[in-house]
């Protein structure tokens, strides 16, 4: 787990990057999704306190002398506590990330008023309930109520140190603003929504994304980080070897969906993603999720799962043949996206680019398409036919963490790498990159396309980079042809509680 000490050290830092005349706030929306979704403000927010419940929200003040964070945490009246369960109180909850402050969340509204606005502020919760009086001028007033937590009085200004960035025309409010709204696409962020809000009311404000602050951090694993991943990582493993033994015994996809997922929530994890178990010509569908169809014995199965461990998430594809051998053709396309692996994973040392990564893995792809005269010569459009996507991404909290594609690559940061090959016959054969080709050349490839048509292979492993060069934390997990096939040689039962078979 993740010490509250490491997210003191994590908010002194973002203070220490945006200075002393700003204000940074994080929150929650009520209706929060996931953690797939690494844009969304929660996993920010996560990251800094290690709290993920909805409607939290946490203001950082780096100028103050005193209440320099401050943490709103939800709280469950009687009739949620009866649907929903109890919650921490708002001191607890800010003692587990090492808040100095913790109150309910309903004081947000009141506390920007005073930041702002350069009122007092008096958090309820004072002796028998009563919230604190704002009168008088400057100092703080301490005590515990009846319960024994901690109260507060801030009288006016509560907040000089901002207050006076304000009213000097230095005040720079840092909130997750995310992307852009344009027309046709997602509705503005939570935080571009309360930017715009406070530009209402105080039109003097600056507002700039603390987004890509959180990020840069995100992209630089800590020891405690790797080990959760490392852990996801390992229940991943475990997951897929229960998976791949229980192919041959398998009639739909689910099945093999059950098997992964049971063992995750057997060893303590969770499913990071939808898993995709994706039979035939089903695996040439990218982000399939369907997982309910027969899996026919002379094809492919594409399994594409990630166990998540306290948020941090795996994320493991395997390709293998449902009757437990590779046929020639099976074979020869496996080869070549392994080829495009190996070409990947040399390149991922320091000071790489995910770009230059990727152009290792399409330089050795088109060579491999080419033999395979799925591709009549050896450029990227024609690779483009069969690999759509990027070989690799930033994984962490969620299972595509936040991150700047363009950073060369540090020792500490995880990623994924994922070339794949996929053979849609009509997509490609009636693609404008193919119907340009010379007749010759267009005749050579279609019979090629005919051959592998409805074959899709995807190979993805977890690389930490170190400073010696990349290391596969899923290296326990068969890559090869001949460790798969002896794999699933041992097919057995399902996994029960308790033991891996």
């Amino acid at each position: 787990m993740i010490e509250p000490a490491e997210y003191r050290q994590r908010r002194r830092r973002l203070m220490a990057e945006v200075g002393a005349d700003c204000l940074v706030l994080l929150h929650s929306p009520a209706a929060a999704g996931g953690n797939g979704d690494t844009a969304r403000p929660d996993v920010d927010l996560r990251y800094l306190t290690g709290i993920r419940l909805p409607g939290a929200a946490l203001a950082l003040l780096p100028g103050e002398e005193r209440c320099r964070e401050v943490l709103f945490a939800p709280r469950r009246g009687p009739r949620e506590t009866q649907w929903d369960g109890p919650l921490p109180s708002p001191e607890a909850q800010a003692a587990a990330a090492g808040v100095e402050l913790g109150v309910p969340a309903g004081e947000l509204d009141g506390f920007l008023e005073a930041v702002l606005g350069g009122g007092g502020w008096g958090p309820a919760g004072g002796p028998s309930g009563r919230a604190g009086s704002l009168s008088g001028g400057g100092a703080r007033d301490g005590g515990r109520d009846g319960a024994g937590a901690e109260y507060a009085v801030y009288r006016p200004p509560a907040f000089p140190a901002f207050g006076r960035a304000v009213a000097q025309g230095r005040a720079t409010v840092w909130l997750p603003l995310g992307e852009r709204p344009r027309r046709g696409g997602p509705p503005p962020s939570p935080g571009l929504r309360l930017a715009r809000r406070l530009r209402r009311r105080w039109p003097e404000l600056a507002f700039r994304d603390v987004g890509p602050l959180i990020a840069a951090r995100r992209q630089v694993k800590s020891d405690a980080e790797l080990a959760l991943l490392g852990r996801a990582v390992e229940i991943t493993v475990e997951a897929f070897e229960a998976a791949l033994r229980r192919v041959p015994s398998a009639g739909r996809e689910h099945q093999i969906q059950a098997t992964l997922e049971f063992v995750m929530r057997d060893r303590g994890a969770r499913p990071g993603f939808d898993s995709i178990v994706a039979a035939g010509d089903h695996a040439t569908v990218l982000h399939y999720r369907a997982n309910d169809a027969p899996i026919p014995r002379d094809s492919l199965l594409l399994i594409d799962a990630g166990a998540e461990v306290e948020g941090y998430t795996a994320d493991l594809t395997r390709t293998v043949p449902v009757s437990g051998v590779f046929s020639e053709t099976q074979r020869a396309l496996y080869e070549a996206v392994l080829a495009g692996w190996e070409a990947g994973l040399e390149r991922m040392t320091p000071g790489a680019t995910l770009g230059e990564v990727h152009d290792a893995c399409v330089a050795a792809l088109a060579v491999r398409l080419c033999e395979l005269g799925l591709a009549s010569r050896p450029d990227s459009e024609q690779v483009g036919l069969y690999f759509p996507h990027g070989v690799s991404h930033w994984i962490g909290l969620g299972v595509h963490d936040a991150g700047d594609r363009s950073r060369p690559l540090e020792p500490g940061m995880v990623l994924t790498l994922e070339p794949g090959l996929y053979v849609r016959a009509r997509e490609t054969l009636a693609s404008e990159t193919v119907q340009q080709l010379p007749a010759g050349e267009r005749r050579a490839v279609t019979a090629a396309v005919q051959r592998f048509a409805g074959l899709g292979v995807r190979i993805e492993d977890d690389v930490l980079i170190t400073e010696s060069g990349p290391t596969v934390l899923s290296g326990g997990l068969p890559r090869g042809i001949e460790e798969l096939e002896a794999l699933m040689a041992t097919a057995g039962p399902p996994v029960t509680a308790g033991g891996r078979r």
